[in-house]
This record gives C-alpha cells, structure tokens and sequence, in this order.
C-alpha cells in the first residue's frame, strides 16, 4: 500500500469518526442545563466544519489543512473543560500524540500539497 493511499485512508476514516461523534454528541443536546447545551451545540458545529476540512485535506488542500489544525485548539480545550469536565492533560496528550502520528503521514505526502499548490498558482496566470 502507498503512503499516499494510506494518507486518504487514515483521513477518511478520522472524518468519519468525527461525524459519528457529532452524531453521537447529539444526545447530549438532552442535558438540563441551556449553557452546557449551548457547548455542546458548538462542539457539533466545530465537528462538522472539521469533516468538510478532513474531506478538503484529503484532496491535498493546504489552507483546509491549515484551518484543521487551528480548528483542533478550540475544539480541544471546549470539550475538556466544558463538555467532558476535566481531563485536559489527558485530552492534549492524546491530541498532541494523533497530530504527531498524523503529521508523519503529511509529512510523507507533502509533495502532494506542494504539487497541488503550483498547480493552482499556474491556472490562475
């Protein structure tokens, strides 16, 4: 199996996880309390703008990739300290370790990002 193969791989299956979490997050939309609903709401929101940017990311689009990792800040610190209540060490290791494991895949496939990137900058001239 190619790396790049196993880059559209991983990515598809990181965005479907997400939908089903954004999914799964909608039965904490149940809960009593209208600010911890509100979190939740925005953390469903924040998931589905991360599917479409995994989607992007998977063709090799550079600003999706971009606005994924400056997406995964908020999103983190919203679901450990208002949605999941504490774990913050826990949740950024974990985080920090997946963008690590993550990152070596990019890595490997960035001249696919690079080539995508002068492709569009020559079709627009």
């Amino acid at each position: 199996m190619s790396i790049e193969s196993l880059f559209r791989i991983v990515t598809g299956f990181a965005a479907v996880c997400v939908a089903t979490s954004a999914l799964l997050h909608i039965l904490l939309l149940a809960s009593d309390s209208p600010e911890y609903r509100a979190w939740v709401a925005i953390q469903i929101v924040l998931q589905l703008f991360t599917v479409v940017l995994l989607w992007l990311v998977r063709r090799y689009n550079s600003i999706a990739l971009f606005l994924l990792f400056v997406l995964a800040i908020p999103f983190t610190y919203i679901n450990a300290v208002y949605t999941n209540y504490g774990n913050m060490g826990i949740q950024v290791f974990v985080v920090t370790l997946c963008w690590a494991l993550y990152g070596y895949l990019l890595y490997s496939v960035r001249g696919n990002f690079q080539k995508r990137m002068r492709d569009i900058s020559t079709s627009d001239t």
